[in-house]
């Protein structure tokens, strides 16, 4: 990472949906260490949100938070491998 990148990452106040089926909820934050998720929930200790060269804090308030959401849809396949009785794209 350059020098000007944080590597922690903090998203706070923002309404969680943890993809467990669960209700959404209010949650203190979101915390991200590279690019891995340290902690949901109360922020560690250690970390001090007043440094701005420790980490980069995100006030989410009034926004909806979902750690680790990805692009569910896609075509894997689409066209390829070719099958008998089947369009393919061009």
């Amino acid at each position: 990472m350059g020098s000007n990148t944080h590597r922690t990452l903090i998203i706070k106040n923002g309404t969680l949906i943890d993809g467990t089926g669960r209700p959404e909820s209010a949650n203190d934050a979101v915390v991200v260490e590279g690019n891995r998720i340290r902690s949901v929930g109360p922020i560690p200790p250690d970390i001090n949100l007043d440094d701005p060269n420790g980490a980069q804090v995100i006030d989410a308030q009034g926004k909806w938070v979902m750690p680790g959401l990805i692009d569910g849809h896609c075509h894997l396949s689409f066209g390829a491998p070719k099958m008998p009785d089947i369009p393919s794209a061009k």
